[in-house]
């Protein structure tokens, strides 16, 4: 009986010592691997919050054109605003009010990540070709709202295609006048 518990105990420690290093061998590679999930995990989440804000944006936008659509856009008659067809949130309108409410509702939902280019068109319904949103009629005709944002993800903006920049459109129905006082 004895003997077969010395043969067990020296069984159970020579077989210790031979996965003392096994133990080092599967962390070292498992880890990286574990790393790389939790990185690409961390990625995947970054990327995912960065496309909702910025579309969360130009709805924003959209939102205050919808109340300001007489002089949203460049083409409008009804403030001069030097030709300007798009923005920035740097972009200086001066003489544009209607796109410079626009422009703060957008910079403001996006904070200091700023954003690279707006523009505010507006079209007749089932048409491509862009109108003056001051002769646009409510519940006929269409404004939408563009913004492009510099991507500052670089793990998953190659793979899904970006490059770059992160541009979310919205376009909405004319269901209204403006705003009284517009």
């Amino acid at each position: 009986m004895r003997k077969r518990y010395r043969d067990m105990l020296k069984f159970s420690n020579s077989r210790c010592r031979d996965e003392k290093g096994t133990a080092i061998v599967e962390a070292a590679l498992a880890l990286p691997i574990l790393f790389l999930l939790l990185g690409a995990s961390i990625g995947l989440g970054y990327w995912v919050f960065q496309n909702t804000q910025i579309a969360n944006a130009a709805r924003d936008g959209d939102r205050v054109a919808l109340l300001n659509h007489i002089g949203a856009d460049a083409n409008s008659s009804y403030q001069s605003c030097g030709g300007v067809t798009s923005f920035s949130s740097n972009t200086s309108l001066s003489g544009c009010s209607n796109l410079q409410t626009i422009q703060s509702a957008i910079a403001a939902h996006l904070g200091k990540v700023g954003f690279s280019k707006a523009t505010v068109t507006c079209y007749s319904v089932g048409s491509i070709a862009p109108i003056s949103c001051s002769t646009a009629q409510p519940f006929l005709d269409e404004i939408q709202v563009t913004v492009t944002v510099p991507a500052s993800f670089k793990f998953f903006g190659p793979v899904f295609g970006s490059n770059g920049s992160v541009t979310r459109s919205v376009v909405t129905t004319i269901v209204g006048l403006p705003v009284a006082g517009q």
